[in-house]
């Protein structure tokens, strides 16, 4: 874990004279021992007292390390990402589904369409796509859309890029239509 001297070192490099420098080095790692300090948690109290702050930040340190590993072992059962260690490198990617979890999030935090206007989604997706059809009405109706006929869907935000990006993942453009539409 990086001190609070070494990054100034390193963002200051030898732009500043040494003894001033060498000062605010100083006062810096006073500052953060203060924060650290005024910002104890109750269950860090043991912790302060036995190993002192460079103690209480490093276990706060693998406290945040663990809660990462948690959260990405949670997206990897999802099958929301996959990962691979390369070397000593681990790498992350997103799978079809979380693609798909992260357009209908962006649908469903997308903000409002300007007063009067609705996006308008219709489809004729054939039979032998049934699966594809399914999804996609999941898709919307996950998506905040509202279903007025089996194959027409609106909604109230503006979700034209992510209802696209979704549309072209999905290889479902050929009978796909989207529309900016008047809402009365």
């Amino acid at each position: 874990m990086e001190t609070t001297r070494e990054k100034i070192r390193k963002f200051f490099g030898n732009r500043i004279v040494p003894k001033t420098k060498e000062l605010l080095l100083d006062l810096a790692d006073v500052a953060s021992d203060f924060v650290t300090l005024a910002t104890v948690m109750p269950h860090e109290y043991s912790a302060l007292r036995y190993g002192g702050v460079n103690y209480v930040r490093v276990l706060r340190y693998e406290r945040a390390d663990r809660a990462i590993r948690k959260r990405l072992h949670a997206l990897r059962q999802s099958e929301y990402i996959t990962m691979r260690t390369i070397g000593k490198k681990l790498y992350c990617a997103l799978t079809d589904r979380g693609i798909a979890e992260v357009l209908r999030l962006r649908c469903r935090t997308a903000s409002q369409c300007p007063k009067g206007k609705c996006v308008l989604v219709t489809f004729d997706i054939p039979e032998k796509e049934r699966r594809s059809r399914t999804h996609f009405r999941r898709f919307l109706g996950a998506c905040g859309f509202v279903m007025h006929q089996r194959s027409v869907w609106t909604c109230d935000r503006d979700v034209f890029t992510p209802l696209q990006e979704f549309i072209k993942r999905a290889e479902i453009a050929q009978w796909v239509s989207v529309f900016i539409a008047m809402n009365d």
